[in-house]
């Protein structure tokens, strides 16, 4: 089952509340991140503070990286709030800048400059999509998918939106972001009204539900037992 993106925001946002109020800072950074630069789950983990981040700690505001799935170069603004989100960090928690932004503090390789596995953000993102309320399947790229959503439901172009997902089609865009999906579902909304008067008959049932007879299950013949190799053995010594 496919994911599906955030569309109802105030969850989206209180997904993240959640997760500062359990102090997973870096998973909330995460998410914004994966939101603001529309970025695979695969490349957002391979970020790096150098990428965002200059020599003097002050934010960038875009970077360049080699998108894992399509090999093709892709270039990313960085948002007014992002930036200060990563400058933030940056400054309260002091990483290198040789180190990756979400590197992994399992204490086996705590030591170790190594991203999370995606499993992580995953699993930390279908705990907190259920505490906030969301009954969609979502999953680590519900987030782009929400951006991409947003994008087009709040007067974005279809074609600088394919262009954005790097997508060879508008086809493949729009049943990536949802919408082919919810203009589906307003076309079988649209056509039900046509049967309004038809579908207001059920709300006047009768009090007396139909009963259902149950047939009763047909008589098998029983079937003679065998008598195990030694009675009959015995049996027949006594017949002689």
């Amino acid at each position: 089952m496919k994911v599906q993106p955030i569309r109802d925001f105030s969850k989206f946002v209180l997904m993240q509340k959640l997760l500062m109020r359990d102090g997973k800072v870096r998973e909330c950074l995460l998410l914004q991140t994966l939101y603001n630069t529309n970025l695979r789950i695969a490349d957002a983990l391979r970020l790096r503070w150098e990428m965002v981040i200059d020599e003097n700690g002050a934010a960038k505001d875009h970077f360049n990286m080699l998108e894992l799935k399509t090999g093709k170069s892709a270039w990313r603004p960085i948002p007014n709030d992002l930036q200060s989100a990563f400058a933030g960090f940056f400054a309260k928690y002091r990483p290198r800048l040789a180190d990756y932004v979400f590197r992994s503090e399992s204490p086996k390789i705590r030591f170790r400059n190594v991203p999370w596995h995606r499993n992580h953000p995953y699993k930390i993102i279908k705990q907190y999509a259920a505490m906030a309320g969301i009954k969609d399947n979502v999953g680590a790229h519900s987030s782009r998918k929400t951006w991409a959503w947003h994008y087009y439901n709040n007067g974005g172009d279809l074609e600088l939106l394919r262009l954005e997902m790097n997508h060879a089609n508008i086809r493949t865009t729009l049943i990536y972001a949802g919408i082919e999906e919810d203009q589906r579902r307003k076309d079988y909304e649209k056509l039900s009204q046509l049967n309004a008067e038809g579908a207001a008959l059920m709300s006047n049932m009768p009090n007396r539900t139909p009963t259902y007879r149950r047939r009763k299950p047909p008589k098998t013949a029983k079937k003679k037992r065998k008598k195990p190799e030694k009675i009959r053995r015995y049996a027949r010594r006594i017949e002689l």
